[in-house]
């Protein structure tokens, strides 16, 4: 599998010919939390990137996938840089990660017939299981 990549447009590249173009983005930058002082109250570095599943130019069987295993809007977040532009491109790579693993479809499992020689196998297991639960019993009272 592919592993997916930001552009430099900002368009997120997911697998072979699927690309998010960077106007199906939502971007939204707020200030951090948590300690910082005076920088991290005062600075918008903390940057939400959102997508709405419904609106990406993708198949619709892609759209219907994502929807299933996501959510109707997707985002990725990053907060752990002091830098804007180093905290976009982050979310941009978590974001990525997101809808790439959101387009993993898990194979169907067809069941297989257990093999005969691992039905006597269990067999013969549950059988020395109950002799050896049998030996542990109290001797029955003769009259």
């Amino acid at each position: 599998m592919k592993t997916p990549f930001v552009g430099v447009d900002e368009s997120l590249h997911l697998r072979n010919r699927v690309v998010v173009p960077r106007d199906a983005l939502t971007v939204r930058c707020t200030t951090s939390s948590g300690p910082g002082g005076q920088h991290a109250n005062r600075t918008m570095s903390k940057v939400v990137v959102s997508v709405v599943v419904a609106e990406l130019p993708i198949a619709p069987r892609w759209i219907e996938l994502l929807g299933r295993q996501l959510g109707e809007r997707v985002s990725g977040s990053s907060s752990t840089h002091r830098s804007q532009a180093a905290n976009r491109r982050a979310a941009l790579e978590r974001l990525a990660e997101k809808l790439h693993q959101g387009l993993y479809e898990d194979p169907l499992r067809r069941p297989t017939k257990p093999t005969r020689g691992s039905q006597q196998r269990r067999v013969q297991g549950k059988m020395k299981r109950a002799a050896v639960k049998q030996s542990r019993r109290r001797p029955l009272a003769e009259d």
